[in-house]
């Protein structure tokens, strides 16, 4: 699994090199912008509001005495709120709006190490790509989201626990947003069954995509762009190795 989690991130190394040896300029400009526009969107109304519902909490304060700590605490705890389930809403919007694109850029890629293989590409396959991604989309939030309240109600009612949940809330983000990068590729070889068992075997191969991908994804306007197009790029690299490489 360590293995692999390495391997989830290096991989991310040569990905920018990817755009221009599988001639996914159109795909970068595409995505780029449709996760720039959504990404700008959300931003101005989770910030927004995590002020509008810090303040309507403390409001319930009834004391003077410690005022001023629980109205730090309370802060932090909205923004982070705010943060996990911005980067919740918004990954699985942007996974679901850029499968068929994504898709593309994965077949493209795996079309240049094997030129033998053919994939029919058709408006019904481009129907079904989103079908399936809101598919798999569905299940993984319904998971990741009990994960994750899970952990943050352990880490508001345990004092200190929040530097336990905090990481373990991130790399299960990683996983679900690698599961995603990974399907992909997979959508051309198995049903989303085959694709869920594929990410179980290589765990580590998707939280370290994930990781990657949330880490980019926290650079201003610059993560919007890229993260998606590099993480499809990464994963879909590390896929066709291990797909098409016999006895794995």
């Amino acid at each position: 699994m360590i293995h692999e989690f390495i391997l989830g991130l290096t991989a991310y190394l040569k990905a920018p090199r990817g755009i221009v040896t599988y001639r996914l300029w159109p795909q970068v400009l595409i995505s780029g912008l449709i996760s720039l526009t959504l990404y700008s969107l959300l931003i101005f109304v989770f910030w927004n509001k995590s002020d509008l519902v810090g303040a309507w909490l403390i409001d319930f304060y009834p004391f003077e005495w410690g005022k001023s700590a629980i109205e730090k605490a309370v802060n932090w705890i909205t923004f982070l709120s705010a943060f996990i389930i911005f980067s919740l809403v918004y990954k699985y919007i942007i996974l679901v709006v850029l499968s068929p694109i994504m898709s593309v850029v994965s077949e493209k890629i795996e079309r240049h190490h094997h030129p033998d293989i053919s994939f029919k590409q058709n408006v019904v396959g481009f129907i079904n790509s989103i079908i399936r991604g809101l598919r798999l989309s569905l299940r993984n939030i319904i998971k990741e989201l009990l994960y994750t309240l899970l952990l943050m109600i352990g880490g508001w009612i345990i004092p200190g626990a929040a530097i336990i949940t905090t990481p373990l809330i991130f790399l299960i983000q990683a996983y679900y947003v690698g599961a995603a990068n990974i399907d992909y590729f997979l959508e051309r070889h198995t049903g989303v069954s085959g694709s869920v068992a594929f990410t179980k075997q290589h765990k580590g191969l998707a939280m370290g995509n994930g990781t990657v991908f949330l880490l980019i994804l926290l650079i201003p306007i610059l993560g919007a762009l890229f993260a998606p197009i590099l993480g499809t790029i990464a994963s879909s690299r590390e896929v066709d190795r291990i797909v098409h490489t016999p006895g794995r």
